[in-house]
């Protein structure tokens, strides 16, 4: 009789052994999809504070390593697993469980997970308040890991820490060299932005200029490369490379692609215009912006060089005041509002010390 039954039990085993590894399997895949959308859309809000939408999906990824934890401790995938649930608690703030998995993942895990596990416990203690800590332990991963991405990911955070402690140069020597380490386009988009801004505070146009160029052919978020574009028209303005700005503002203009920034792009005309000393041409520009791009930041900042010209140039007082006023209706977050309000300001005391001189005479 047993010998009856053995192979549909041996068949049931085997099909409980196939159903089981393709559970785990499936809930640690789900777990990584979760992760890659996580960082998908904090690296789109690069800069920003991460996303309620990414925080979600980090905790999401959280609760399918705890699922492989609990329901499958045999799992191929217990160590893989505790490593992402770390990365995400990381992102969360919750170092002190994350510190704990990673200590574990270090002492039992393969060199490589352990080498990446090194690299996330060096970011929790920086998070902690322990910068310095931090420096040493990436220092040393960087001397002893043989593995690109991690030596990258190794620079571009001493990078951050460098920066925290305001030490500019130090910070863009690492950006330089996680640009040249990874692989990762995303990754490579932030890397460059970085250094983008951080030379054109410096005041070197030439390495921001080409830094922007790679955020332009590497970056997934369409903001960030519009606003590269726009930095390469300033930094060409800058640099006094007229006609090649010209010439690639009026294509860009000429392109639907970039019909979000049309009313930018024609700003950056005006300022051509103005460095160039084509002064008749800028009026016209202008007004044509605020009846063209209505409502927007554009033609807020439209107006506002408009009232500067007829306060500054043509001294229409008057005039200059109705434009400035206009600044807060075309956009009521405008950078130029304030600037704008104290123009009025002005204004109207000049006015009215015109006028009372005017009684007293």
């Amino acid at each position: 009789m047993r010998r009856k039954y053995r192979p549909i039990s041996l068949s049931i085993l085997c099909y409980s052994l196939f159903i089981g590894s393709c559970a785990y399997f499936n809930t640690f895949y789900n777990a990584k999809k979760y992760f890659h959308e996580a960082e998908k859309i904090r690296q789109e809000k690069e800069g920003e504070s991460v996303p309620i939408s990414a925080m979600d999906k980090y905790g999401k990824t959280m609760e399918k390593c705890e699922k492989v934890l609990s329901e499958f401790p045999e799992s191929k995938f217990r160590i893989d697993a505790m490593l992402l649930m770390s990365k995400a608690r990381y992102y969360r703030k919750e170092y002190d469980v994350a510190l704990t998995d990673l200590g574990m993942v270090i002492s039992t895990g393969k060199s490589d997970l352990a080498e990446e596990a090194s690299y996330w416990r060096a970011l929790c203690k920086w998070k902690k308040g322990s910068p310095k800590t931090a420096i040493d332990e990436l220092t040393l991963l960087l001397e002893r890991t043989h593995v690109r991405s991690i030596q990258a990911n190794c620079h571009l955070s001493l990078s951050e820490i460098a920066n925290e402690q305001k030490n500019s140069e130090m910070s863009l020597m690492h950006l330089e060299e996680a640009a040249v380490l990874t692989r990762d386009r995303s990754q490579r988009s932030v890397i460059y932005n970085r250094i983008a801004e951080k030379a054109f505070k410096q005041k070197n146009y030439d390495m921001a200029k080409k830094a922007y160029e790679k955020v332009i052919s590497n970056s997934l978020s369409k903001d960030k490369v519009e606003h590269a574009h726009l930095q390469v028209l300033t930094i060409l303005r800058i640099m006094g490379e007229h006609r090649t700005a010209s010439r690639k503002i009026k294509a860009m203009i000429r392109d639907d692609k970039f019909n979000k920034i049309a009313g930018d792009l024609e700003l950056e005309l005006v300022k051509l215009y103005r460095a160039q000393g084509e002064k008749e041409e800028i009026e016209t520009r202008l007004e044509s912006i605020t009846n063209t791009y209505q409502r927007s930041k554009a033609s807020a900042q439209a107006y506002y060089m408009l009232g500067e010209i007829y306060s500054a140039e043509k001294w229409d007082l008057m005039k200059a005041k109705e434009y400035f006023e206009q600044v807060k209706k075309e956009f009521s977050k405008s950078i130029y509002l304030p600037f704008s309000k104290s123009k009025i300001s002005a204004i109207d005391i000049y006015l009215q010390a015109a006028k009372d001189l005017e009684t007293h005479l």
